[in-house]
């Protein structure tokens, strides 16, 4: 009689040990996201998305302030970042920001803003990173990665 109950013990620690085994098996082995898809993040990429919130949040307070992205008769469509207190990336912060956003990878950048004639102001800021992928910004606010800006001024 003895000898039964010990091997039902010894059944019942090894079942337990079995459904420990499970569960830590999927746990952590189950349970990890494939990353295979995402784009690789560096310092650089840090640095750019960190500085495109700021700008997007720049773009809304400078339109709060003045009523529109862009306060020039003139659609903008350049690839640098040019000082003019019409528009919020060529003055104070904004051209601060978008400074910095160059600096990191020089080549890439993309700012096109609508005139103050438009019904609505709009704007997009697309930027080239090392990985060849875009990094997009645009007045319905998206913040994240696009192939560039669309010609209605929204990251496609």
């Amino acid at each position: 009689m003895e000898k039964e109950n010990k091997k039902k013990l010894i059944l019942k620690i090894l079942l337990v040990a079995v459904l420990i085994l499970i569960v830590l098996y999927l746990i952590f082995f189950l349970g990890k996201e494939d990353k295979t898809n995402e784009v690789p993040v560096s310092l650089e990429y840090e640095k750019i998305q960190r500085n495109m919130v700021q700008l997007k949040e720049f773009a809304e307070k400078f339109k709060e302030e003045n009523g529109f992205y862009n306060n020039s008769d003139e659609d903008i469509n350049i690839d640098f970042c040019k000082i003019d207190s019409n528009f919020f990336t060529g003055t104070g912060d904004g051209h601060f920001l978008c400074s910095i956003i160059v600096s990191t990878f020089p080549d890439g950048l993309s700012i096109k803003m609508n005139s103050k004639n438009e019904e609505v102001s709009k704007y997009c800021i697309s930027k080239t990173l090392e990985t060849e992928e875009n990094y997009c910004i645009d007045y319905s606010g998206y913040l994240g990665f696009s192939s560039g800006c669309e010609s209605d001024y929204k990251c496609k």
